[in-house]
């Protein structure tokens, strides 16, 4: 993790360079997500952390779990910006995270709590679900905020530009933007980059019957198929440039003139696009046009990866036909994974679920490449820290109690006064 201060107010948001996926914004209203419940029935449940929150059959977070102690657990804002602290209570089946056992932790976006049989995940406070939302099965934070705005606008004509990492579902939030559009035309999409290079324009645009040698049809491209609804490019960065300057015009226009032909037709329609690369080097080196990049993108929007939305995976599983999941090694399998393909890979993975459910191992079914694991939360360890960073998240896992914190690395408490001293933390503690 980079370094920040223990300032209460901080102004700035950081990256935690080990887990891409995992934001740490600087100011940030965690809550705790329910994602199922002991009897693998996906969760509704979410309190904000503002303070101590306790977890346990008798606690603030009441949970209807025999193997949960009556206070298992605290979860609570912690010294460090960006993470939360969670504290296990003495329970009798221990607090897990993100499947270790742990006394104390420092946790973020992402990260998945097990009291007993039933699994949390820490997310961030977003804006109010509407209908995007519900119809995407998204519940974490980052998603809410992403798709607040774009509710204001679902019925306009809008261009946006959707971008991410491969498979985090671009196309699924575009199909969702076309329902709340809620027009009579057809959702027509399109992937730039299984386009033949040669055909592009007749696919994109069409042609009449003898415009070029096999022309023997009249044929209506994709563009005009999309005339009263929404045209998807998915990959539009692979198009070629002389099919984007025909785009431009059609977008410039709003008529679209198939090859062969001596005038266009009126054409309206939503055009939506999405890519995974960087459209703005690609405009820099010439390889795509800017003034249909300005065109396409009036509203961007980053999907973020899977691994930093834990909360939305038993939304995303119950819309695919699995809202309740039996087995516990099985949910916390699913949570706990990284998923470097994202959403595409969830999907796939829940093909499998049936299987995975009568397997010993159900892990090697739902992941048969192999599976990564998110990465840990930070446990402190019980040795002296090295550095001001380490010194940083020692004494926000021990809430700034220097007597605490001395007893935990087995030394005495002149030694971490000597230490903040050093690291310049001293008057933070």
């Amino acid at each position: 993790m980079r370094g920040s201060s223990l300032a209460s107010n901080p102004t700035t948001e950081t990256l935690d360079e080990s887990n891409p996926g995992r934001r740490a914004p600087a100011q940030v209203t965690f809550r705790l997500v329910e994602l199922w419940d002991r009897r693998g029935v996906a969760g509704e449940g979410a309190w904000e952390i503002t303070g101590p929150l306790t977890i346990g059959r008798y606690a603030d977070v009441k949970i209807n779990d025999p193997s949960a102690s009556r206070e298992h657990a605290r979860v609570q804002p912690s010294r460090k910006p960006g993470l939360a602290l969670v504290v296990d209570l003495g329970s009798h089946n221990g607090t897990w995270v993100n499947g270790v056992r742990v006394d104390r932790a420092l946790v973020g976006v992402g990260d998945v709590v097990r009291i007993g049989r039933t699994l949390y995940a820490i997310d961030e406070v977003g804006a109010e679900p509407g209908r995007l939302a519900k119809d995407m099965g998204a519940r974490a934070g980052a998603m809410l905020d992403l798709l607040s705005p774009l509710e204001k606008f679902a019925k306009s004509d809008t261009r946006v530009l959707l971008t991410g990492l491969p498979g985090v579902g671009k196309q699924v939030l575009a199909e969702a933007l076309h329902r709340a559009s809620e027009v009579e035309g057809p959702f027509v999409s399109v992937n730039c980059a299984r386009l033949d290079r040669d055909t592009t324009d007749s696919e994109m645009f069409g042609h009449l019957k003898g415009a070029f040698t096999n022309a023997f049809r009249d044929r209506a491209g994709l563009i005009a198929q999309a005339d009263g609804g929404t045209l998807f490019l998915d990959e539009i960065g692979e198009l070629p440039l002389e099919s984007q300057a025909r785009l431009l015009s059609v977008l410039q226009d709003g008529v679209v003139r198939p090859l062969g032909a001596d005038r266009g037709a009126p054409v309206e329609f939503r055009l939506i696009c999405a890519t995974n690369a960087v459209l703005e080097a690609a405009v820099a080196r010439g390889a795509f046009r800017a003034d249909l990049y300005h065109r396409i993108a009036e509203w961007p929007v980053n999907l973020p990866p899977l691994s930093a939305r834990t909360a939305d995976i038993p939304a995303i599983l119950a819309k695919l036909g699995h809202p309740r999941l039996e087995r516990f090694t099985t949910r916390e399998a699913l949570v706990l994974a990284s998923w470097p393909t994202n959403v595409r890979g969830l999907v796939y993975a829940a093909r499998r679920l049936a299987m995975a459910d009568t397997s010993p191992e159900p892990h090697r079914i739902l992941f048969p490449g192999g599976m990564r694991n998110r990465p840990p939360a930070y446990v402190p360890p019980f040795s002296l820290p090295e550095s001001a960073e380490e010194l940083e998240l020692l004494m926000a896992t021990f809430e700034g109690n220097v007597s605490a914190a001395a007893r935990h690395v087995d030394r005495s408490r002149e030694i971490v006064y000597r230490m903040l001293t050093r690291f310049g933390l001293g008057d933070r503690n």
